[in-house]
């Protein structure tokens, strides 16, 4: 049986503006100006960020520290920007079922339906751990349930029972995940309970099979 384990990469680590008094003799003048300094503003090329500053986000969203991704947020880093492997903020926060930090980073913009070099989403990462809270969320914003990785065609649901997450097995079929599917090897959800030694995942999705 292959091994599931996600290999996570090690951890990476204005001007002012001057404006004159407005002038009660040139009204209009001051307006240009105005409109000058806004178009000014507008045309200015968006802050850069260092890899370093990329690596701290990466690291404190895997590591759980909200008030450095809270920091990272408010000065501006692209939060679909990925590391060497395509992998998100958002995907590291899902890893480790930092739910309280997913939330934080899709409603600032992170998109969950993002994948990494081997097409894995933040569900697949959440999917791997006891996330029950993780995957909802995940789910409620659009994640796809049924999306197949790159490399075996591995689905949530197959990561989930082959590490034994019946929760969440239970919840992914709730909202459609279809068992049906198999990888590259002709192998479904239930067989990696099964060759695994999650006896009660196993039998669950025996069941389900069942009644479809």
């Amino acid at each position: 049986m292959k091994n599931f384990t996600l290999m996570v990469a090690g951890i990476l680590l204005l001007s002012a503006c001057h404006s004159k008094p407005k002038d009660a003799h040139s009204s209009q003048a001051s307006d240009d100006e105005v409109s000058t300094q806004e178009a000014k503003k507008s045309e200015a090329p968006a802050a850069s960020f260092s890899s370093a500053d990329y690596d701290t986000l990466f690291s404190a969203a895997l590591d759980h520290q909200v008030d450095l991704v809270q920091k990272k947020i408010k000065q501006g880093l692209d939060l679909n920007k990925t590391d060497e492997a395509g992998r998100t903020a958002l995907m590291l926060a899902a890893f480790n079922g930092h739910t309280d930090i997913v939330k934080m980073l899709m409603a600032s913009g992170a998109d969950c339906r993002k994948l990494d070099v081997n097409n894995r989403s933040a569900l697949m990462f959440a999917c791997t751990g006891p996330f029950l809270e993780t995957v909802k969320v995940l789910i409620e914003e659009g994640a796809e349930v049924n999306g197949m990785d790159s490399h075996e065609n591995w689905t949530p649901v197959m990561f989930a029972a082959s590490e034994g997450q019946l929760e969440v097995v239970k919840y992914l079929i709730e909202v459609g995940a279809d068992i049906s599917m198999v990888d590259i090897d002709g192998e479904s959800s239930y067989d990696f309970a099964l060759s695994r030694g999650h006896t009660a995942t196993a039998e669950y999705l025996k069941q389900m099979a069942q009644k479809q």
